[in-house]
């Protein structure tokens, strides 16, 4: 029989569901390996694939990058040239099976099992046996809420991070993938290889893997109905669901699968992004971090050496969102001082719009205002007021989903209008009311 209302008592579940699975979803308890390791055999048996050996590794991005090496032909080649020991040490544990193992990825195989059919039938069921304002009250109730608390703040940082971390990090954490010694036998032949291909290849293996506990907007959608009527119709996505329990991400090989443990340490904002001002915001066990104020991922150093930040650091970067933390960081007051920018327009009622220029043409804009009341001394505060280049209306700061207005013409009335998210002829007209 097809659900077309939910009874009090399943509305009520509602609640605990979303802060059940949010709480899996940014989890930070070491992982429970017994479990997890039992959940990804079940999904291989599931795709009719034989059971795979279980590699453990300390965060998304060493798994992907041990994938990336192992599967190397000059990481093979380097070690069969290091000396039999060397050679002999490593093979034994990693066995010449796996060497054709991690280069077959197997999530085509599990998606068709545990995703495609799974999806197919959950959904099929799902949308036979819910009507469609049942179903959108449970995605909004549910799905959507979890998914704005771990989603957009956890998911979107840790697989783009994964995907941009090249460098010193990347290098430590294929040298503690690998081990030490073996590392510095190996290093010379690879490391060409490693820098020319790590990006693509740890792209891949972001896009080839299973997101454990970042999956639970979706799972908890599905483990909602599954807890209410239709066990049978969900029962498929069990294996997903313990993964998401008990675990970080997976990444799925033939014979051979990679598990993440999950993030040892999260720190957000009131709004639910990642961000913390003295340390990472975003940790795994093997010291893999990211670093972010207010959503916006940034280099260590801008959290962790604010003083270092210079004038001709902040004109130089060019990712925008980047450039205006940095200047938070180093104080838009001190900013308003030190870069000589142009006054565009001044309003004794308003303040005054001031724009730097950079060298690449992009405005950086800024209204200095004076505060109508005066301080206990007698004085009058002064504020700087950061604008978007076209005094665009701002959206509000509490939606993630908020867009920027249409531009203005450059004038203190529109530069103030903007940061409350009004145009300069609306603000006026307040202003005239009141």
């Amino acid at each position: 029989m097809k659900i077309e209302t939910l009874t009090d008592a399943e509305k009520a579940l509602m609640p605990r569901c979303v802060e059940e699975w949010t709480r899996i979803g940014l989890s930070t308890e070491a992982a429970d390996r017994p479990r997890a390791e039992a959940a990804i055999r079940q999904m291989y048996r599931q795709a009719n694939l034989k059971e795979p050996r279980i590699v453990w590794c300390g965060s998304p991005l060493s798994m992907a990058l041990t994938r990336h090496v192992l599967k190397s032909d000059e990481f093979r080649e380097a070690m069969e040239r290091s000396g039999d020991s060397v050679w002999d040490s490593v093979w034994d544990s990693v066995g010449d099976s796996v060497w054709d193992s991690v280069r077959a990825s197997v999530w085509d195989s599990v998606r068709a099992s545990v995703w495609d059919s799974v999806w197919a039938s959950v959904r099929d069921s799902v949308g036979a046996s819910v009507g469609a304002s049942v179903r959108a009250s449970v995605r909004a109730s549910v799905r959507d809420s979890v998914r704005a608390s771990v989603g957009a703040s956890v998911w979107a940082s840790v697989g783009a991070s994964v995907w941009a971390s090249v460098g010193a990090s990347v290098w430590a954490s294929v040298g503690a993938s690998v081990g030490a010694s073996v590392w510095d036998s190996v290093w010379d032949s690879v490391r060409a290889s490693v820098r020319a291909s790590v990006r693509d290849s740890v792209g891949d293996s972001v896009w080839d893997s299973i997101y454990g506990q970042h999956d639970v907007s979706w799972l908890s959608f599905f483990w909602y109905f599954h807890e209410i009527r239709l066990r049978d119709e969900t029962a498929p996505l069990s294996g997903m669901w313990e993964l998401a329990r008990s675990a970080g991400w997976a990444l799925p090989c033939e014979g051979i699968c990679f598990i993440s443990e999950r993030t040892s340490l999260l720190k957000r904002d009131e709004s639910g992004r990642l961000h913390c001002e003295d340390g990472p915001a975003l940790a795994y066990p093997d010291g893999f971090s990211i670093y972010a104020i207010h959503g916006v991922r940034v280099p260590p150093e801008i959290v962790e050496q604010p003083g270092a930040i210079t004038i001709d650091a902040i004109h130089a970067q060019r990712n925008s969102e980047i450039q205006r933390v940095m200047i938070e960081r180093y104080g838009w007051d001190r900013y308003a001082e030190d870069c000589n920018a142009e006054i565009v327009d001044h309003d004794e009622r308003y303040g005054t719009l001031s724009r730097y220029t950079q060298a690449r043409g992009e405005p950086i804009m800024f209204l200095r205002v004076v505060n109508g009341s005066p301080e206990p001394d007698g004085s009058f505060r002064k504020y700087i007021l950061p604008l978007a280049s076209g005094l665009e209306p701002l959206p509000d700061p509490d939606d993630p989903d908020g867009e920027l207005g249409a531009p203005q013409d450059l004038t203190a009335l529109n530069a103030v209008a903007s940061t409350y998210g009004l145009r300069g002829e609306e603000y006026a007209a307040l202003v005239v009311r009141t």
